[in-house]
């Protein structure tokens, strides 16, 4: 998926977001153009706060979305590995989040190529599990994830890491 298909495609969720919220709110159509434009602008160059979220499970992923966006948190959901490694690669990406379900080998390999590829390795990564297995969490801990949250999620909980992830960053990077 090129940049442009990525784009159109973040354009469609806004649009359909905004759609919902206009009728819950009964809002004019108006207040969505300014979003859109400003999307399109953007060109995929993104803001600050940019998480790569990556859930197989639809559902779970809309859940941690939702909740991640009404933070005020850029979201970008990824169900597979492709979508994943050419969002990262393409675009300017603060925190990543990966779902790891037990013997779950294709999130060990995600995990793997970003902390081998020096581009991706200083990101910070959060795994949400359901997994204590000791064998599990030597390999987060010996690829330096950040932070290990146990299923079911308690997003009060995940809230607070990611703002502590976020906040370390401010301090160690300068902003522009």
């Amino acid at each position: 998926m090129d940049k442009k298909e990525i784009l159109l495609n973040k354009i469609k969720e806004i649009r359909n977001e905004k759609k919902k919220n206009q009728i819950k709110n009964q809002n004019s159509i108006k207040n969505t153009k300014p979003l859109i434009i400003k999307e399109l602008n953007a060109n995929i160059k993104l803001k600050k706060n940019n998480i790569l979220l990556y859930e197989k499970d639809e559902k779970e992923m809309s859940r941690l979305k939702l909740f991640l966006i009404k933070n005020n948190y850029n979201v970008f959901p990824s169900l597979n590995r492709t979508h994943f490694f050419d969002f990262l690669k393409n675009n300017k990406i603060d925190l990543i989040i990966l779902t790891y379900l037990i013997n779950d080998n294709q999130v060990k390999e995600l995990i793997k190529k970003i902390k081998i590829n020096p581009k991706f390795q200083k990101i910070p990564i959060i795994i949400l599990t359901n997994s204590s297995n000791k064998d599990d969490v030597y390999f987060f801990f010996n690829y330096k994830v950040h932070s290990y949250l146990l299923k079911p999620i308690q997003f009060p909980k995940l809230l607070q890491k990611v703002k502590e992830l976020f906040d370390k960053q401010k301090k160690t990077i300068p902003e522009n």
